[in-house]
């Protein structure tokens, strides 16, 4: 199936969550992320139960610090 994930698409062999998906980009540990899924903010402990499907747009956003 298709992904897009951060406006890039991504081919997927199978299904999997949002956590998995992050992991397989080395995100899934990094402090101050967002994901958005389908421009919906999917809250942290949501991750695990958000199930991907074809054609979801995902889009991670860090928070960045300094002035």
């Amino acid at each position: 199936m298709t992904i897009y994930f951060n406006n890039r698409a991504l081919e997927l062999e199978k299904e999997c969550n949002l956590e998995e998906l992050l992991a397989s980009q080395s995100l899934q540990h990094k402090a101050g992320i967002a994901i958005a899924l389908n421009n919906k903010v999917v809250p942290k402990e949501m991750w695990k139960q958000t199930i991907i499907k074809d054609d979801d747009r995902i889009l991670a956003i860090g928070a960045s610090y300094g002035g």
